[in-house]
């Protein structure tokens, strides 16, 4: 008489069984489409996988009370762009690359108003510009190879009010302006200490010179 042996399957949670099936599909050369769903042990969704012709084209995930948490897209295999938000749906940051590398991200405050922009080049911060609740312009920070070089202030009218220039990371020159445009005045530093302003009045002509000495005010002269 023939005698089996009960073996005891193994059990897979949600999450081992789609990760399975994607591997199992993927390995016999067929392509995926449609939507992969990942559910947690306790039946919340946590993250939903998009494919098209066979490869990943986004991944989205949740926060724990099932809104929006992140998504990602992506372009030839290569993350384009990934999109972050708060529980109560506002849109967060907007991470973009080009190529697979960052090329900007966007900054969002809670009420959904865009507070500053990011600018990279080759992955490495160049530019980032602030705003205003209202939208307007409101400063612009310049770096080369990641480091500060210049910083343009703004009135909330948009003219330009304030230029900060910087020489290896350290201030080398202020400069302030009348809500003309005109220069009102243009302060010198050495190795990051003032040495120098000069004052200008509102025709553009230089009123006086003041002179610092480690950063100390000592006199003024007349031009």
């Amino acid at each position: 008489m023939m005698s089996f042996v009960k073996t005891k399957l193994p059990t897979f949670s949600v999450l081992t069984t789609t990760i399975i099936l994607v591997s199992f599909l993927t390995g016999c050369g067929l392509p995926i489409d449609g939507d992969k769903k990942i559910y947690l042990e306790d039946g919340t969704l946590q993250k939903t996988k998009i494919y098209e012709d066979g490869n990943i084209s986004k991944i989205e995930l949740y926060h724990e009370n099932g809104t929006l948490k992140q998504t990602e897209s992506y372009h030839g295999g290569r993350l384009s762009k990934a999109e972050f938000y708060l529980e109560n749906g506002n849109l967060d940051q907007i991470d973009n690359y080009k190529g697979g590398i960052l090329s900007d991200v966007e900054f969002y405050r809670g009420d959904g108003t865009l507070d500053h922009l990011e600018d990279y080049k080759e992955g490495v911060l160049s530019r980032v510009e602030l705003y205003h609740e209202d939208g307007t312009l409101k400063r612009i920070e310049k770096y080369e190879y990641g480091t500060l070089s210049k910083i343009q202030v703004y009135f909330k009218d948009g003219t330009l009010e304030q230029i900060k220039s910087y020489k290896d990371g350290a201030l080398s020159k202020v400069q302030f302006y009348y809500n003309d445009g005109s220069l009102k005045q243009m302060s010198n530093y050495e190795n990051g200490t003032k040495s120098k302003a000069q004052l200008y009045l509102e025709d553009g002509t230089l009123d006086q010179i003041r002179i610092f000495k480690d950063g100390e005010y000592k006199y003024t002269t007349k031009p």
